[in-house]
């Protein structure tokens, strides 16, 4: 027997009285996901909110139960955190910009100044590359540790959506809690037995 047609797919058309007896019928049969909000979650807007958006991907689904919610909560808490990580290696990178810019500036002040003298044109020089390559070497040691922290957290969020049916693979291996009836009565299943 085929699905029965969504009534956003039907061309019949339907009175009030009909739409509002289908919508209660849909959801006297649609589960709902009702996790308790952890405390930790409560108390900051920011992982309130990842809570919230997350937990729509679960509306009419039986795929969490309260036993998840530690879960989610962690998920949603290190999500807030990788926002956080990218926020990081952008400033990073200004950083690193004007660093580079003071060097240049540097490097022109004292042109004109007497303290090229006093040290002598091939220290100068000497001096301005020391500090170019150190903070050359400053920039890439922390941008390759922000890079290294971004992916340990980007592959630990794929794992956690993983196990809360968070991607179309991990729902497409999710198995419905009541098994089909026609698997029950299959006439031909005493043949492979």
């Amino acid at each position: 027997m085929p699905a029965a047609i969504e009534a956003d797919f039907s061309k019949k058309h339907l009175t009030k009285a009909e739409k509002e007896k289908k919508e209660k019928e849909k959801a006297s049969v649609t589960p709902s996901v009702k996790l308790k909000v952890p405390d930790k979650i409560k108390n900051n807007v920011q992982f309130y909110n990842e809570w919230k958006n997350v937990l729509k991907f679960y509306k009419g689904t039986q795929l969490l139960n309260a036993l998840d919610a530690d879960m989610l909560a962690r998920y949603c808490i290190e999500k807030c955190s990788m926002e956080g990580m990218y926020e990081l290696r952008d400033r990073q990178r200004n950083v690193t910009a004007l660093l580079d810019e003071s060097i240049d500036k540097l490097s022109e002040i004292v042109k004109d100044r007497s303290i090229k003298d006093e040290i002598g044109q091939a220290n100068f020089s000497r001096i301005l590359d020391i500090i170019a390559i150190g903070m050359d070497r400053f920039g890439v040691d922390t941008m390759l540790k922000i890079e290294t922290r971004i992916e340990a957290k980007t592959k630990m969020l794929n794992q956690m959506a993983l196990a809360l049916y968070m991607t179309p693979r991990a729902r497409a291996g999710a198995v419905p809690n009541q098994p089909d009836k026609e698997a029950k009565d299959d006439p031909n299943a005493d043949m492979f037995d």
